[in-house]
């Protein structure tokens, strides 16, 4: 989920996004709708385009807001259930600093940074959510910089489907490049019953993460 703005806000920078989410995490309940408005307003009228009332966009806010905190929860019950290291956290699991990942590349002619939402000893790990039955996982730029990013740093791309539907599946340019690949492992979680499985299986994997009961 990381890097979401390029999709969410393409004409918002990397500062001004990393701006509105310093503001918005230090803001009180009452203020974080407003800091949001103005999040939306700045990134439309860069890119050139009208922006809705702030009580036309409320209701929108309001579901965005809501997905929002489903998938942060099951990102982080993810994070939790494979033992991984949560990027956004400035301490590790044994309660030692740590410096989040980050990184940068060019990639079709712009400038992406990304920071996975998680790392272990062998991978970055990027986590999506899906609530549809056939929903599909695009090689999105996000993904390609994190593949290069991972490659760079001797671990492997783990990306997460969260999906209660056996049917979410990468796309077909994704399966057909990165899937087949030897530092790629796109993998499925139940968000409900925390089975884990590996892309195209119905059936529970217990050793996909390398430990028990996976």
């Amino acid at each position: 989920m990381t890097a979401a703005y390029v999709l969410s806000f393409p004409h918002l920078s990397p500062d001004e996004y990393s701006r509105f989410r310093t503001r918005i995490d230090a803001a009180s309940p009452t203020d974080v709708r407003a800091i949001r408005y103005e999040r939306y307003q700045l990134s439309k009228t860069s890119g050139g385009h009208s922006a809705e009332s702030y009580d036309d966009r409320l209701p929108q806010m309001q579901r965005d807001h809501a997905k929002q905190l489903r998938g942060l929860a099951e990102e982080n019950a993810a994070i939790d259930d494979a033992g991984m290291e949560n990027n956004d956290d400035a301490t590790d699991r044994a309660g030692n600093s740590r410096t989040p990942v980050v990184y940068t590349a060019t990639m079709d002619g712009q400038s992406v940074t990304v920071r996975p939402d998680a790392v272990y000893d062998t991978v970055w790990a990027d986590i999506n959510c899906f609530s549809g039955e056939a929903d599909v996982q695009h090689r999105t730029r996000q993904l390609k910089v994190e593949f290069k990013g991972a490659l760079l740093d001797g671990k492997t791309l783990l990306v997460v489907l969260s999906s209660a539907s056996p049917d979410v599946r990468p796309s077909k340019s994704f399966a057909a490049d990165e899937l087949t690949a030897e530092n790629v492992v796109v993998l499925r979680r139940h968000p409900e019953s925390g089975d884990w499985f590996a892309f195209g299986s119905r059936e529970v994997q217990p050793h996909l993460l390398g430990r028990e009961g996976a």
